[in-house]
Order: C-alpha cells, then structure tokens, then sequence
C-alpha cells in the first residue's frame, strides 16, 4: 500500500504569476490503489488534499470497519461505486471538491449508521434518491454547488436528526416541500441558487431551532408569511432575488437575535415597519431593488450595531433621518430630499445618486441654504395646497357645468310642452293655450280676421310650433268668450 501510494510518476506543472517569470513545479499524480481493499480492520481513511486523481476502486466497499471515508479535495472523477453500501459501520461520507459525475447510487440507502453526508462541489446530477431520505441518523447533508435537478422529495421530512441542510447552486424545481417542517432539530438550511418557484411553505415555522434560512435566487413568489416570524432564533435570513411581493410583515419586529436580513431584488411594497428597530443585533439590512415607499423611519436609529445598510432603488420619500448610527449605507435611486447628515458623509457620493432633492457637503451635491432647509411658505403652498385648490376647482366647475345642463334640459322640456300638440294642453287647464292665442292674434287684432258669423268673428293664428288655426270669438251677450 505505502508503495502504491509514493511511486506515482510525478507531473510538471507550470504556474505563471503576473509579472514574474514562469515557476515549475511537480505535482503528485497518484490514484487509489486497488490493495486499499485489503485493509480490512481500518475504520479511518483520510486522504485530504492530497491530489489524487482516477476514480474511487470499487474494492473500497471491502472496508467493513470503516466509519469514516474522507476522500474531500482531490481530483477524483467518475461515479461513486455502489460497493460503498456495503460500509455498514460507516457514519462520515466526505466525497466533496472533486470531479465526480453520475448520480448517488440507490445502495446508499444501506448506510443505516451514516451521520454525515458530504457530496458537494462535484458535478453529480440527477434526482436526488428519496432512498436517502431512509437514513434516519443524518445531522449534516451536503449535496450544494452539484447538478441535482428534479424536486425535493416529500420523504425528506424523515431526517428528524437533522441539523444542516445544504442543496444550494443546484437545478432543482417545484415546490418547497411542506415536510421540511418536520425538521425540528434544523440550525441551518440553505436552498439557495436552484429554480424553486413556490411560496414560502406556512410549516416553515415549526423550525423552531432555525438559526439560518437562505432561500435566495429562486423563484419563490407570494408574500413573507407572518409563521417566518416566529423563529425566534433566526439569525440569518435571506430570501433576496425572488418574486415575494406585499409588505414585509410588521412581525419582523419579533426575530430579537436577527444579525442579516436581505430582501433585496424582490417586489415589495409598502413602507418600511417601524417595528424593525425592535432587530437590535441587526449588523446588515439589505433592501435594495424593491419598490418600498414611505420615509426612512427614526426607529431605523435605534438599531445601534447596523453596519451596512442599503435601500437603493426603491421609492423611498421624505428626508433622511438624522437617528442613524454612522455606517456603510446605500440610499441612491429613491425620492429623498433634505440635508444628508453629517454622520452619512462619509460614504461615496454615488451612495446619495438619483436623488435629486438632496443637498449638503457631499461631492456633487449642493449646500444646503437655508431656505433648503426651511421651504418658504411658497413653497409649502405650490407642493401641498395647490394641488387640492386645483382638485376643489375642478369639482366646483363640473357642479356648475351640471346645473346649466339640468337647467338647459328643463327649458327644453318646457318649451316642448308648450309648443306641442295644441289639443293636448287643455290638461293643463288651458293657460298656454289661452297666452298662445292671444299672442298669435295680438289680442284678435282686426287684421287676423278672417269671417264674421252671426255668433262672432273668425280669426286666422300661427302658433309657436308654426301649426295654423283658426278660432272663433263667440259673443254671448254682452261678453266675448
């Protein structure tokens, strides 16, 4: 065995370091040999950063008292040899930084003692096996930075026993699955950097013991459920770059030991809850890239070990607050105005960009006079009167438009009335008729006679509507009807 692993043929390697000459040097070259197998009574192999290259022998699977196998950062290729099932004893699998390929094979299912699974950083694709999902004893699962593609299997809320899990920078699709819940004893989980495109599943919040949540750069829509608020040991929280919109809940308020948070690159609304000032170990709060609204609250100052703070390109209004400690910030590309406060100036000028009602002793901003910092009444007057005098105006002038055409409609009705058909006003007890005639006839003038009779005289009369008729003067007695 110490010969199989010390005779390998070295190889020259060539290494250029800018502004330096080229320097040589060997490197190792060996593989595992196959005699590894008769090693029967070995329980640790451990072959780290040794540069080994080849493929893991087959003969491994012969080590029946093997409890730990680490083969991590070598240059090991092709696929895991199923024979690894048969290490029945075996409770530490550390396979990561090489370049294995292939899938995990379905006998990994056997390693019922298996207490740590490292696989990650190679290029292993493939489902993963809902098999795995069988070995009840893991606390750490590694499968991150591979090419897992498929779901996540429902079995995985078997693993009651773990602690981490990582299946970040994979191609993983479909939902979160709702069993993560049942992972009550999980410090850490990290999903990040696959296409998952689901909500944020509402069982999350039984993980109680949760310490870090990364579900960054998928494609996780819907709002922030207020059940993520309830993992009062968080300390480390990312969703940013996914699709969450709605507000971010004002329970947020309740994660005490919060030291990250990024929601950054989503679209959320709404403002800023006051209550974040209640984060007080809050030491980053990424916010940038949403469309947020509102004012910078003075709470925000409270937080008082805030190191880095970003809310670029947002919608944010008003001015900034003077409350905040002194630290890296980001404000550029939102509404702000007002002075940038002294404890700020420190910070780039592009940290203030796109923000054109600001002013102060920044690098291309200008002073701040003190009308800036007082706005005349004038000024008060044009940004917030005006507005509603122009609004009350146009309501005023409709009102007035309305009336005239009612009016203008009564007028019509009216004159329709009177000038309709002569023999259907009696209804109204003859008035417009009676005015209509004597207007007609000028008060039966003599010239718009037409006949006399033995009763009285005929009368020709044009009426309004341009109808002529003829009526009769009867004469009873002494009187003209």
């Amino acid at each position: 065995i110490d010969n199989a692993l010390t005779s390998c043929p070295p190889r020259m390697v060539y290494q250029f370091h800018q502004g330096q000459d080229i320097q040589p040097y060997t490197e190792n070259t060996c593989t595992i040999p196959k005699e590894i197998g008769i090693l029967r009574n070995l329980e640790v192999l451990d072959l780290v950063s040794n540069n080994l290259n080849g493929t893991i022998p087959k003969e491994i699977g012969s080590l029946r008292n093997l409890e730990v196998l680490d083969l991590v950062s070598n240059n090991l290729n092709g696929t895991i040899p199923k024979e690894i099932g048969t290490l029945r004893n075996l409770m530490g699998l550390h396979l990561s930084s090489n370049n294995l390929t292939g899938e995990l094979p379905q006998e990994i299912e056997n390693l019922k003692s298996l207490i740590r699974l490292f696989v990650r950083n190679n290029t292993l694709g493939g489902p993963i096996p809902s098999t795995l999902f069988r070995l009840t004893n893991l606390e750490v699962l590694y499968l991150g930075f591979n090419q897992f593609n498929g779901t996540i299997p429902r079995e995985i809320g078997h693993l009651k026993n773990l602690t981490y899990l990582f299946i970040k920078v994979n191609k993983l699709t479909g939902a979160i699955r709702s069993t993560l819940g049942q992972l009550t004893s999980l410090l850490q989980l990290d999903l990040s950097s696959n296409q998952l495109h689901s909500s944020i599943p509402l069982e999350i919040g039984n993980l109680s013991a949760l310490e870090e949540l990364d579900l960054s750069d998928n494609k996780i829509h819907g709002i922030i459920p207020d059940e993520l608020t309830k993992l009062s040991q968080l300390k480390n929280l990312n969703l940013s770059s996914n699709l969450l919109s709605g507000q971010i809940p004002s329970a947020i308020g309740k994660l005490f030991n919060l030291k990250y948070l990024d929601l950054s690159k989503n679209k959320l609304g709404g403002s800023i809850p006051t209550e974040i000032g209640n984060c007080s170990e809050l030491k980053n709060l990424t916010l940038n890239h949403n469309s947020l609204d509102g004012t910078i609250r003075p709470e925000m100052g409270e937080i008082l070990l805030l190191q880095n703070l970003d809310l670029s390109h947002n919608n944010l209004s008003g001015t900034i607050t003077k409350t905040l400690c002194p630290m890296h910030s980001d404000m550029s590309f939102n509404r702000l105005e007002g002075e940038i406060p002294s404890n700020l100036r420190d910070n780039p000028p592009k940290s203030f960009a796109g923000n054109t009602g600001l002013c102060g002793h920044v690098e291309g901003f200008p002073s701040c006079s003190q009308s800036q910092k007082h706005p005349p009444s004038i000024i008060l007057f044009v940004k917030i009167f005006l507005p509603l005098i122009l609004v009350l105006a146009f309501i005023i002038l409709g009102f007035i438009l309305l009336l005239k055409r009612q009016n203008k409609t009564l007028k019509l009705n009216s004159r329709a009335a009177k000038n309709g058909d002569v023999f259907s006003v009696w209804n109204y007890g003859g008035k417009i008729v009676y005015e209509d005639l004597i207007n007609a006839t000028e008060d039966f003038h003599i010239k718009f006679c037409i006949g006399t009779g033995g009763y009285g005289s005929v009368y020709k009369a044009e009426l309004p509507d341009g109808k002529v008729v003829a009526l009769k003067k009867l004469l009873l007695g002494k009187y003209a009807l």
